[in-house]
């Protein structure tokens, strides 16, 4: 017999069925605890996808709506680029050529002398009109030769003008192609500074509609804030006499607002545009920010970036600068060089053979017009100009070669050929000839034709005009004639001024016009610009129809001397009634009726 092996009984359990001192694996428990940690990972990375697609799709929505933003934002920098091009196509257009001129729109104000603008409802539009060129040749109205220079206004929906009621103050009041929407595209401090301006609708066929609006501002017509004055101790002569001549700047300090300008030096070179000078201002003054700001209430009147070309708005291409001209050592041909360098520029054959004659016959020292040499002459008396001080003040005196004894005559501005015609008894063998007693219809009257040239002077120069006496030579009259009766024609027809005289038929014929002092005076004297018209002397009426008289040309004079007057006067000038053609005379009767066609035309005897 084997002997019993002896075994170990395991204690029983403990009520609470756990062994605290001996630990017990059980294999189903771990198996069950890793599926749950795998279902928390699986939730927890599933949540973090979750908020990844989250994210991921509101960074989506964001970038298509910045996508969109900078699409629409594109667009209106592509739409405001189109507005801009537009705007600098018309500004090129309209103010290219040298003779155009800008001018705002407040020009037109209906009562200046008001600080409001009336009439005007745009006051800073700037428009555009042609210049003006007088022909020399015409007698030009003020009122209708400034009719039609009007182009347009440099805003948006505004198309050029052909109408005659250009340029008035109503037509500013609403555009050319009117819009019931306006853009405020300026805005301004005070009323009447804001720039409103027609919206114009742009219509495509792959883009939708869009609107544009544009305005051109005039920095031209502006003052030029950064013009500061110069701190210099001892200028020269010439500068010092040229500042008080000119103002060197504009005086801004009188503008409400700006009483500290101009600004500290240190400020004054920091000065870009208005807003810079705002501040340059006030480091002056704490207050003055709070009392103005220059670019809002400012913005139309001022400007740091003006700039200007010297450009001929009369006669196109370029200004020369005189300056620079006047400071050559030598004078360019057609400038002073010589003594045919006239001022002014005139296309007249006639003119140009009276300057030849002028120049000619008569000692150099007497000009009838301004000329370069003089203008030069005058321009470089400060290179030798010396100031004198004394108890009264500093004065300036000019020690240069400057030909003050020049004689200067005035200009013949305008010459007129007045005809006209009366009617006086007949008399003479005439009256034998066409008023007998046996006739059965008498004839009472004999035409006369009246010649009177009328000379309008003009001084053209910036001082005082005294002179003894004016001349000139009226010769060959450029005119042909032909007269007419109740209708009919009188006479063989056209012919010329120079062929209707009787003794001095064919000749070359004129007059010799001298312009005195009134009576009791040595000098005639002219004032700065001033226009005088001069004609024959009014006689009395007995003094004028005097047969075979002063003013009787009957026997036709080759040179008839007048005595010319200020004014224009009726009873003056020399007739004849030798108007057949210098065979025969004109006569009738009170109920006659006399007619009168002209044209101009050249005499072959004019010489």
């Amino acid at each position: 017999m084997r002997p019993a092996q002896s075994r170990e009984i395991p204690p029983p359990p403990s009520s609470t069925g756990f062994d605290h001192g001996k630990s017990v694996r059980c294999g189903s428990c771990g198996e069950k605890g890793r599926k749950g940690f795998a279902l928390v990972l699986s939730l927890a990375l599933m949540s973090l996808v979750f908020v990844l697609i989250l994210a991921l799709i509101g960074i989506v929505a964001t970038d298509l709506r910045l996508s969109d933003l900078r699409k629409e934002k594109a667009i209106t920098r592509a739409n405001a680029l189109y507005s801009a091009r537009i705007a600098l196509g018309n500004l090129q257009e309209q103010m290219g050529p040298d003779k155009r001129i800008s001018g705002p729109s407040d020009l037109l104000d209906e009562d200046p002398l008001t600080p409001k603008i009336d009439g005007v409802e745009h006051a800073n539009w700037v428009g555009v009109w042609d210049s003006y060129h007088w022909d020399k040749e015409s007698q030009p109205s003020y009122e209708e030769a400034r009719k039609n220079f009007f182009r347009k206004w440099l805003v948006s929906f505004d198309e050029n003008r052909d109408d005659s009621t250009i340029g008035l103050a109503g037509d500013v009041e609403t555009p050319r192609y009117g819009s019931s929407r306006d853009k405020m595209l300026v805005s301004g401090i005070g009323e009447g500074k804001a720039v409103h301006v027609p919206v114009s609708r742009v219509s495509g066929e792959e883009l939708k509609d869009f609107d544009i609006a544009w305005w051109v501002g005039d920095e031209g017509t502006k003052a030029r804030a950064d013009v500061f004055p110069e701190n210099e101790s001892s200028p020269e002569p010439h500068q010092l006499r040229s500042a008080m001549i000119a103002a060197p700047r504009a005086a801004l300090e009188a503008l409400d607002g700006l009483e500290q300008y101009p600004p500290a030096d240190p400020e004054a070179e920091k000065v870009i545009d208005l807003q810079s000078l705002g501040l340059a201002l006030d480091s002056r003054n704490e207050s003055f920010s709070e009392m103005m700001d220059p670019a809002g209430q400012y913005f139309h009147d001022l400007t740091t970036f003006s700039n200007s070309v010297l450009a001929d708005a009369r006669g196109g291409g370029l200004k020369k600068d005189l300056n620079l001209l006047f400071e050559l050592n030598r004078a360019p041909p057609g400038y002073g060089a010589d003594d045919r360098s006239y001022l002014y520029e005139n296309d007249s054959s006639e003119l140009a053979s009276l300057r030849e004659k002028v120049r000619t016959k008569r000692s150099r020292g007497n000009k009838t017009e301004p000329r370069w040499e003089d203008v030069r002459g005058y321009y470089r008396q400060y290179k030798e100009a010396v100031v004198l001080n004394s108890e009264e003040g500093v004065s300036f005196g000019v020690k240069g070669n400057y030909s003050a004894n020049t004689q200067r005559l005035p200009v013949v501005a305008k010459l007129q050929i007045v005809f006209s015609y009366w009617a006086r008894d007949i008399h003479g063998p005439w009256k034998r000839k066409y008023n007998p007693p046996r006739f059965p219809k008498r004839h009472r009257f004999l035409i006369h034709c009246v010649v009177e040239p009328v000379i309008t002077l003009w001084n053209p120069f910036g001082a005082p005009l005294s002179f003894k006496e004016f001349r000139a030579n009226v010769m060959q009259i450029p005119i042909s004639l032909r007269w007419f009766k109740n209708g009919n024609q009188v006479g063989p027809g056209w012919r010329h001024y120079s062929e209707i005289w009787q003794l001095s038929r064919n000749r070359r014929k004129g007059f010799d016009v001298r312009i005195k002092p009134p009576a009791g005076e040595d000098l005639i004297t002219l004032q700065p610009g001033e226009v005088v018209t001069y004609s024959d002397g009014e006689a009395s009426l007995a003094e004028f129809i005097k047969v075979h008289g002063r003013h009787d040309d009957w026997h036709g004079r080759l040179s008839a001397r007048l005595d010319y007057k200020p004014g224009w006067h009726i009873l003056g000038g020399y007739y004849t009634d030798w108007l057949a053609q210098g065979r025969d005379v004109i006569y009738g009767n009170a109920n006659d009726l006399i007619g009168v066609q002209v044209k101009g035309q050249r005499s072959r005897f004019a010489g």
